[in-house]
Formats: structure tokens, C-alpha cells, sequence
């Protein structure tokens, strides 16, 4: 999935979660209460193929920082 037509994605995740909002007050606010799989699902049947998706990202600084949680700079 490329970056071209976001708008078109962000309306289709609007309509897609209507009541899941997180901001109520904004509704240009694009935050709502899903899953990342169902944010997919919603993506693949409305806009096809998703190029990349990393479910589980590399964060290595954040994974050794869990370890160090008693330790300052």
C-alpha cells in the first residue's frame, strides 16, 4: 500500500469505526479504539493489497530498556 489517496484510507477507517472514536469532540481525529488486525481487514477489503505491515517491531532500544528499569542515565 503506498501513501498515495491517505484521505480516501483515513475516510475509510472513519467510516468503518464510527462509534470506536477516541476523540468525540474532533472528529478529524484519527484515533480509534481498534485492534491492528482489524485496522488490516478494514484496509484490505476497501483498498487491496497492504504492501508492508510489521506486526512486531524491532525496538531494540525500548526491549533493553525493559531490562534497565532500575537503572539511570
Amino acid at each position: 500500500m503506498s501513501t498515495g489517496g491517505a484521505r480516501h484510507r483515513g475516510n475509510t477507517l472513519h467510516q468503518a469505526f464510527p462509534d470506536r472514536r477516541v476523540n468525540k469532540v474532533n472528529p478529524r481525529r484519527e484515533f480509534f479504539y481498534a485492534t491492528p488486525e482489524e485496522v488490516l481487514d478494514v484496509l484490505r477489503q476497501h483498498v487491496g493489497e497492504v504492501l508492508s505491515y510489521t506486526a512486531e517491531p524491532e525496538a531494540e532500544e525500548y526491549r533493553i530498556s525493559i531490562g534497565r528499569k532500575d537503572a539511570s542515565f
